[in-house]
């Protein structure tokens, strides 16, 4: 039987990245200077959380953004 796909987005905080990475996730989706959008986050802060992300990779996923 094939696993479904999950994926989380509008990603915000690390301890939500976080909490998704122990959860299992596949994907991790981000909005992206889009100020219509509560979830919103500027072009710095995405750099600074992938970086963030892949020092501290655990687990299988791929971020969309």
């Amino acid at each position: 039987m094939k696993r479904c796909k999950v994926k989380f987005c509008g990603m915000k905080s690390k301890e939500a990245l976080a909490y998704a990475i122990v959860l299992g996730i596949d994907y991790m989706g981000f909005v992206v200077d889009y100020p219509g959008s509560p979830r919103s986050i500027t072009l710095n802060e995405f750099l600074k959380t992938a970086a963030w992300l892949k020092e501290n990779k655990k687990g299988k996923y791929k971020i969309v953004a």
